[in-house]
């Protein structure tokens, strides 16, 4: 506004559409004991911060810290390194997982999902002989 009164439009700028970043690649998941794994990827370069989900029929969303997962992707801490333990599982529960990359701020899409893995009953103890 100058003096009072309104300017023209100025004509219309080029939209210009950022690429998007790449998802990491799928990660390997493996059974550590009857109640955790181990997820673990490649690092994706430039990448400081990473959003790992685990799934075990509904989504779940890995807290760094607590080596826990949350069901809100707001109530977790990511981490920086290309695996994460996560613990407190099921066993008899079939497992797959996804990662996310974040690069300048911005996340990537999540990774194709993991091979299933199935965390096994411990075995009975042994009777005494």
């Amino acid at each position: 506004q100058d003096g009072g009164a309104w300017s023209d439009y100025s004509p219309c700028s080029l939209v210009r559409r950022l690429p998007r970043l790449a998802p990491p690649e799928k990660p390997s998941v493996h059974a550590l004991s009857a109640s955790s794994l181990l997820v673990s990827w490649s690092a994706v370069p430039g990448s400081k911060s990473y959003s790992v989900i685990v799934h075990d029929g509904t989504t779940k969303y890995v807290d760094w810290p607590t080596m826990t997962l949350r069901t809100a992707p707001e109530d977790v801490t990511v981490g920086s390194d290309t695996s994460v333990k996560v613990e407190g599982l099921h066993s008899g529960v079939a497992y797959k997982a996804q990662v996310a990359s974040k690069i300048g701020g911005v996340w990537s899409d999540y990774s194709p999902f993991s091979i299933v893995c199935r965390l096994h009953k411990p075995a009975p103890p042994e009777k005494p002989s």
